[in-house]
């Protein structure tokens, strides 16, 4: 139930966090608005192209439009409360999680960059757990082929998977030698129920549940998966390098940071899934490329700070990231609040109404 506020003039502080609010959230709405113009202006474009052109646009600045909706219309003193306590409710719910999110990030990097399934042991017939490791294995080779950072090729393991014509347009595709691993996004040890409380984050990152999907013996699955140098395995894996979208379907620019050692006179620039592998089909999941990225900013955001981590996950972006409300975070009854979390972190296109009056 929606908390009932009084018309009562409004105190100062109130007045002044309600402009602060509204400011707020028009600056986060220009840069999309004004992106809109401009494709409305273009007449080289159709208006198909036009639309199919909004949509990046319309997905990240749809939560702030209402918003920036309620603010304009709020004209008596009982609305303008209720946006000034939703927002703070908001605020404080925001902080909470800052040290749960921080617990993710050290339990995800811990689990991270080591090979995945465990040590092989021969205890006579192979684990139904071992038969899956080694089919995920193959099957990311096979549509991978080479590690996807630095084109690094391993033949031994080549001659393991491949029958002799295969071997030959290996071969004929070969520059680099290096070990190569079949690698998870989502960590190989991620794959156990008692890390509830980590999955229910990664949910909140991508909108959709991930425990059923990649949670206990799913979690081999050739889309939470890439073949990586044990180098680049290592870094992607402790978060010091990822993968950020670009406007060419599933090619990445590669995100690293300053300390991450790499060969200076070939810089790795991408990592590109755009062509498909002659041998295999299949491209990791788009959802958990924008999530291992996500992660990789927050973690780069704590030198600046709580308030630089809490705008990274108070912001949409054009994947609707962000964290999720929670009634442990919230003060009983308000319910608004939960909305405008959702609202603010992009997780939710919102049927028409107005939740706030």
């Amino acid at each position: 139930m929606s908390a009932v506020y009084d018309d009562t003039p409004l105190a100062p502080w109130e007045e002044t966090t309600f402009d602060t609010i509204l400011t707020d959230v028009s600056a986060r709405l220009a840069p999309y608005t004004a992106k809109l113009d401009e494709i409305d202006r273009d007449n080289k474009l159709s208006e198909a192209q036009k639309v199919a052109a909004k949509q990046r646009f319309t997905k990240a600045c749809g939560p702030l439009a209402l918003i920036y909706g309620i603010c304009t219309s709020a004209h008596s003193n009982s609305t303008k409360r209720n946006v000034v306590y939703t927002v703070q409710s908001v605020d404080s719910a925001l902080s909470a999680y800052v040290p749960k999110f921080e617990a993710l990030l050290k339990l995800f990097k811990a689990s991270g960059g080591r090979p995945s399934g465990s040590s092989s042991l021969d205890t006579g017939q192979p684990s139904d757990e071992t038969k899956r490791v080694s089919a995920y294995r193959r099957a990311v080779f096979l549509r991978d082929l080479f590690c996807k950072i630095s084109g690094e090729g391993d033949k031994k393991a080549a001659q393991r998977y491949l029958n002799p014509q295969q071997m030959g347009i290996w071969t004929s595709l070969h520059r680099k030698n290096g070990l190569v691993q079949a690698c998870h996004i989502i960590p190989y040890s991620m794959g156990k129920y008692e890390h509830r409380e980590a999955w229910k984050m990664l949910e909140a990152l991508v909108g959709f549940g991930l425990m059923d999907k990649y949670g206990a013996a799913n979690i081999n699955q050739i889309s939470n998966g890439m073949l990586l140098s044990s180098f680049w395995h290592d870094q992607t894996g402790s978060l010091d390098a990822s993968f950020e979208k670009t406007d060419v379907l599933h090619k990445y620019r590669l995100a690293y940071t300053p300390e991450t050692k790499y060969d200076p006179d070939r810089p790795p620039a991408f990592a590109d899934w755009s062509t498909p592998s002659p041998f295999a089909s299949g491209v990791p999941d788009p959802q958990l490329m924008a999530m291992h990225y996500h992660l990789w900013k927050v973690t780069h955001a704590h030198a600046a700070g709580e308030a630089a981590l809490l705008d990274i996950m108070r912001g949409p972006d054009d994947e609707g990231l962000g964290l999720p409300p929670s009634a442990e975070a919230a003060e009983e009854g308000a319910e608004e609040a939960f909305r405008a979390l959702e609202w603010r972190l992009g997780l939710l296109q919102l049927q028409e109404g107005v939740p706030c009056s």
